[in-house]
């Protein structure tokens, strides 16, 4: 299971800058078209721009709130989601639920799995920082 989690500063804002916009997405693509929001997840961590540059860089470091949703959302629709679907997800983000779902991520990440690096994979019973790389 994924846990779509945005790491926190005491102060309340975010260690990067688009994290928080990232999870609203995943949680709110899996609502309205489940399975899809983990793709978000695999173009940012394993995927490049066409200039080769990591896009988790990008949303890090570079892009507007603006770039980055624009980015999602042109994702969503290589993906095959619809107009109606991306305006859904876009409606969905802002709703209680979504509020809720990342506050119970944050609970577990930080109380359970106490973790504060990402990517955090926890398998074969031991937690793992990074990227993950199957070895098939």
């Amino acid at each position: 299971k994924i846990v779509p989690y945005a790491i926190q500063n005491p102060d309340g804002s975010y260690k990067f800058k688009n994290s928080e916009l990232i999870v609203r997405y995943m949680l709110a693509t899996e609502k309205v078209k489940p399975g899809k929001g983990y793709l978000i997840l695999d173009k940012i961590f394993a995927g490049k721009n066409e200039k080769g540059i990591i896009y988790q860089t990008l949303f890090n470091n570079e892009y507007s709130k603006e770039e980055a949703a624009a980015t999602i959302e042109a994702w969503l629709a290589e993906a095959e989601l619809c107009d109606e679907e991306i305006a859904a997800i876009r409606l969905t983000m802002q709703d209680d639920i979504i509020d809720k779902a990342i506050e119970t991520n944050r609970n577990l990440v930080e109380n359970q799995v106490h973790t504060n690096s990402i990517p955090t994979m926890i398998y074969d019973n031991s937690k793992h920082t990074g990227l993950f790389v199957s070895q098939n």
